[in-house]
């Protein structure tokens, strides 16, 4: 099964709210996750920038990891507003777990 963006936005959570998850910090997490989610979802293909975006690097995040979740909770709407992903990114406590660079 090929799912479009906006099929998988529907597999993963109703009213993914994109637009504003397209402005946030550390914008690779969030694409990782997206990734990892449209995955788990049924997702076989799709497009990434090759450049910025590994799908083996995005399959290895750890998903206990505190980074990951906040960015699930973003992409779930468990954290609606954003609110505790910012105020992890304004602490410094958004990593990329596989290269351990905070951004």
């Amino acid at each position: 099964m090929t799912c479009t963006t906006e099929a998988t936005f529907r597999i993963i959570g109703e009213n993914v709210h994109a637009t504003r998850i397209v402005r946030l910090p550390v914008r690779r997490l969030i694409n990782d996750v997206f990734l990892v989610l449209a995955i788990e979802a049924g997702a076989d293909s799709g497009i990434i920038d090759p450049v910025a975006s590994s799908v083996e690097q995005a399959l290895a995040l750890d998903r206990e990891s505190r980074s990951f979740r906040l960015a699930h909770d973003v992409l779930t709407r468990a954290d609606r507003h954003c609110r505790a992903y910012m105020k992890a990114y304004r602490a410094g406590e958004l990593e990329l777990p596989e290269i351990g660079i905070a951004r």
